[in-house]
């Protein structure tokens, strides 16, 4: 007992100091209240440490969520969405111009209209099939590298094909290499709206999508343009150089790990800048630069550690050099240069190639999450989506042949694209702006089921007509609803699935996407060699959409019986807690 009441008498000396008298008494046995208030101090000290590191955590969480609202709905959030629209602007007016490169690579070759449909077909297929690849490669390095690698391949693709002796040699150079280079470039601009939007995810994802319209309006004519001024290998050569301009677009857009370093970064260095303001910029300046300036020592010290942090942050976005200041100094002038050189180089590739570092704690991200096909709601909608697909770029394909068998000129075909594509535009913007409405966006997959069925009506209309304005009317209806469908379906599927799930279920998507376009013009085309006129290829083309909309009405009675369960689950497990 005696050894007991000494080593109490131990902690108090350490929890409550040496006794002011300077005695021996903090040895002996202390009164047993006294032995409780120390205990009990000693358990509201814990209790106080336990609270300031819950106020930490706390604190920390609250920064996250701060930083998380920076990033998104704001700022630099909109010139990743001018970046999605300059994409869609090019690959967009590609997709839409394979109606005018049909008619070339038809008067060039002079092969069956299946054979010549397929270089576009296989292009729009593979663009959509690459769909995983692209977003495993984001998953894995970045959204910039993978449109940056995308572009070379594209501009790559288009200029070989100018190269052409006959329709086979495009099914490599157009359809492979160019849809390759087009699906890592696609993909990756959607998804990444979405991961910089929440609050006006459709408004987002509906400006930038516009683009397709407005490429849509410039690229028919210009292409027409470009054969009858620079002849077959030069219309390409030109095409593949507006290709390379995706590279601008890749600089825009700023992976989310790179944004979010440079934010915090930012802050940090506005609060230093602050500091260092308090402390006088003249002072801290010679502080920072001589640390011979006569002031207190705790002014120095706080001066030369606002310096250092500042640094320290600085570094977060500079690259290495390699080497101390006094190395470089001893440097010959030639290895000074080559050393620059060669960090030049490295900055350049890391700019345009970024990486972002797996943290060792962080859970690693599956590159594709084939699972999600085991999601009723998402398989239903990803067969409907392939369905839509095959008839929607089969229009597209031969609505300037169907056009030209109604006595239309060339140039008038492709000015019914256009038409068809500025309507687009106003579509894509208008749908995002109405499917983002409060009271319409707990009902959005459900309107968006509805467009389908407006365009199975205008698809059964196309072939009855026989004049320009007609066709001018019908296609811009036809536009503006293609226009809104498309333009939304990244965000249906963050009403089926969540955002967490976009990245990998857009690319299971638009893979489904490729195998319907790789379907729909060969097929139209067969009926064209079959039947001797398109009207037939628009027709199947209404019943496939007809299907794709029953497909979807089953999607979405899946999703609404899940959400019913989900809710009463809920409700019966928060009964049953209150029962107990």
């Amino acid at each position: 007992m005696p050894e007991k009441t000494s080593s109490i008498a131990g902690e108090n000396q350490l929890a409550v100091g040496p006794q002011d008298n300077g005695d021996a008494t903090s040895s002996e046995k202390l009164p047993e209240e006294e032995n409780l208030l120390i205990q009990d101090n000693k358990i509201n000290l814990t209790s106080e440490q336990s609270d300031a590191r819950g106020e930490d955590n706390d604190k920390k969480k609250i920064e996250d969520d701060d930083y998380k609202a920076l990033l998104q709905d704001r700022g630099w959030a909109w010139f990743v969405v001018l970046g999605c629209f300059l994409s869609h602007v090019i690959t967009g007016g590609f997709e839409r111009s394979d109606g005018v490169l049909f008619l070339q690579f038809t008067e060039k070759f002079q092969e069956s209209a299946q054979l010549t449909a397929w270089p576009g077909a296989l292009c729009s297929s593979v663009r959509l099939l690459a769909g995983p690849i692209a977003t495993a490669v984001s998953n894995r390095f970045s959204v910039r590298t993978s449109v940056m690698a995308g572009t070379f391949i594209f501009a790559l693709g288009v200029a070989v094909s100018g190269l052409a002796p006959s329709v086979p040699y495009l099914f490599f150079t157009y359809g492979f290499l160019q849809g390759f280079g087009r699906g890592l470039v696609y993909a990756p601009g959607v998804v990444v709206v979405g991961m910089y939007f929440n609050r006006h995810r459709g408004l987002s994802t509906g400006l930038g999508t516009a683009g397709v319209g407005l490429g849509t309006f410039l690229f028919p004519p210009m292409v027409e343009m470009l054969f009858e001024q620079f002849g077959f290998s030069g219309a390409f050569l030109m095409l593949s150089g507006i290709a390379l301009h995706l590279c601008i677009v890749a600089a825009l857009f700023r992976p989310l790990f790179i944004h979010r370093s440079i934010v915090i970064g930012d802050r940090k260095k506005k609060s230093v800048a602050k500091d260092l303001d308090d402390l006088g910029e003249e002072r801290a300046f010679v502080a920072s630069k001589e640390g011979s300036l006569d002031l207190p020592k705790s002014t120095k010290k706080d001066a030369s550690s606002i310096t250092i942090e500042l640094s320290l942050d600085s570094s977060d976005h500079d690259f290495q050099d390699g080497g101390s200041s006094a190395e470089k100094f001893q440097e010959s002038p030639r290895l000074r240069s080559r050393s620059r050189i060669k960090n030049c180089c490295k900055s350049v590739i890391s700019s345009c190639f970024p990486v972002e570092e797996q943290k060792m704690d962080k859970k690693k991200q599956k590159l594709i999450e084939w699972s999600l096909l085991k999601n009723p709601p998402f398989l239903f909608y990803c067969f409907s989506i392939c369905l839509f697909t095959a008839a929607f770029k089969s229009a597209f394909t031969f609505l300037p042949a169907l056009a030209a068998s109604s006595g239309i000129s060339k140039i008038e075909a492709a000015y019914l694209l256009s038409i068809s594509g500025i309507v687009d535009t106003i579509g894509r913007v208008l749908a995002g702006f109405i499917l983002d409405m409060p009271r319409i966006k707990p009902f959005r997959p459900l309107a968006y089921n509805g467009i389908i069925f407006v365009i199975v009506v205008l698809s059964f209309l196309s072939p009855l007509m026989n004049h320009f304005t007609g066709f001018a009317v019908l296609f811009g209806l036809y536009g503006m609803m293609t226009g809104a469908y498309v333009s939304q379906k990244s965000v249906v599927i963050v009403d089926i699935l969540g955002q967490e799930k976009l990245t990998s279920s857009f690319g299971l998507l638009i893979c489904f996407q490729g195998i319907g376009t790789a379907i729909g013009p060969p097929l139209s085309g067969l009926l064209r060699d079959i039947y001797g006129s398109f009207k037939e290829a628009f027709f199947m083309g209404g019943a496939a959409m007809a299907a794709a909309g029953g497909l979807m009405i089953v999607s979405n009675i899946y999703r609404i019986v899940m959400q019913h369960r989900l809710k009463a689950a809920m409700k019966s497990t928060k009964e049953h807690a209150d029962d107990n």
